[in-house]
């Protein structure tokens, strides 16, 4: 169906029939449940809604699943517009739902075990920190308030509420020394399958995509017994991921993530000239790197809330390969044994952590600790970067001196 018919139906509203292949998870909001689905009769992604009666069999849908419904379409709202960027073209009203068949594809069967499992584990914690957990582990975002949200938006760490491409990495990184002694195309396509398996397990984020193909690159050169300079690899993910899906340059979270990535890249590795530590440095390149990024899309904000990004980054970490396994063990376990509550305990811990961090730099308090940390971190590394000018003055003095003493007596 072409696009003109597609607004017909739009714009008339006309009742009909069609299959909604779901794909992602479902949402309960202002009493009526949605997903997003692919609807075969227009050949379009839709945001299907059910109300009433159809809020429970909306609601209990699985990725993968397809469903027999009647309903109309209808233009998305104002301020659902930016949603056209994810390849969403209208609001599809379901007033009856006739029949449902489960995927049979073992990749959705498995993405949505992982997800289940992982929802379990996290089901444990009080009700923000759950929000945190299973938006920093699967990306789901269905368990975090608007409240918590302009909280870690303000202290500039939404990127920790949505599964980013820094957890392909700490995943890598963790499996890796499992797979020392395999040979070395065996560990690349490993790697390959444990992040595609990734990205489609978060459905797809902007960042995860990135942080796939960047993972992927590499991993295929190995194959190819070929070495690919930063740069090139940074290049060629660009250009993969606007191939594979050109709505991806009007997504912030692709931007962000990109950006972030160039900052480690090729910021860092500067930084950590003059600052000693490694993670202070990769913090400072990355929130630099996205910060017109952060500007365009939520307004200039001066980025003096850094400081929460450091311990953000240092808590989400473990928190996202050690929780992860953690969480998917307590699942198998009974709430009540000792070995689930003390696993749930550390988890949820971290996560408080994470949001007191958070309300932190939001905070007033926040911004001014931020504005001292950074006139202190300045004052600091001006005096250090003076006083190195003067040792390597005062060395080639006396190297000069010490070239007109030996010519004093070899002249003698």
């Amino acid at each position: 169906m072409n696009s003109s018919e597609v607004k017909t139906l739009k714009y008339t509203q006309q009742t009909y029939s069609t299959e909604l292949v779901i794909k992602n998870d479902p949402q309960y909001a202002n009493f009526s449940s949605k997903v997003v689905a692919s609807d075969r009769t227009i050949d379009q992604r839709v945001i299907a809604v059910g109300e009433g009666k159809l809020n429970d069999a909306i609601a209990s849908l699985r990725v993968g699943d397809t469903i027999s419904v009647e309903g109309y379409l209808s233009e998305l709202d104002p301020y659902q517009k930016y949603r056209e960027r994810e390849h969403i073209v209208g609001i599809f009203h379901v007033d009856t739902l006739n029949d449902r068949r489960h995927s049979h594809s073992m990749l959705d069967q498995a993405t949505q075990k992982m997800r289940g499992v992982i929802g379990k584990g996290c089901s444990r914690l009080g009700r923000d920190e759950r929000g945190v957990c299973e938006g920093l582990l699967i990306g789901n975002r269905t368990h975090i308030d608007h409240e918590l949200y302009d909280t870690y938006k303000k202290a500039q760490l939404t990127h920790l509420l949505v599964a980013s491409g820094a957890n392909i990495a700490f995943l890598v990184g963790f499996i890796q020394p499992l797979l020392t002694r395999m040979r070395i195309n065996t560990r690349s396509i490993i790697l390959i399958c444990v992040a595609i398996f990734y990205c489609v397990a978060t459905r797809c984020e902007p960042s995860i995509v990135r942080a796939c193909v960047m993972a992927i690159i590499p991993a295929l050169s190995q194959m190819r017994g070929m070495r690919i300079s930063k740069a090139r690899i940074f290049i060629t993910t660009l250009i993969a991921c606007v191939l594979i899906d050109p709505f991806l340059i009007y997504r912030v979270g692709f931007w962000l993530s990109l950006c972030a990535t160039g900052g480690l890249y090729f910021v860092s590795p500067i930084l950590v000239k003059y600052v000693r530590y490694s993670i202070l440095a990769n913090t400072l390149g990355a929130t630099l790197c996205v910060q017109p990024v952060l500007w365009v899309a939520f307004g200039f904000q001066l980025p003096v809330r850094w400081w929460a990004s450091v311990i953000a980054v240092a808590i989400a970490e473990p928190l996202t390969t050690a929780g992860m396994v953690a969480l998917a063990l307590t699942s198998f376990l009974s709430p009540t044994s000792w070995l689930s509550k003390s696993i749930t305990t550390f988890v949820h811990l971290g996560c408080a952590t994470l949001n007191l961090t958070a309300r932190i730099g939001a905070s007033n308090t926040g911004y001014w600790l931020g504005c001292a940390f950074s006139l202190v971190g300045i004052i600091a590394y001006t005096c250090r970067y003076i006083a190195i000018l003067r040792s390597r003055k005062s060395k080639k003095a006396m190297s000069r001196h010490g070239r007109q003493e030996r010519v004093l007596h070899y002249r003698r």
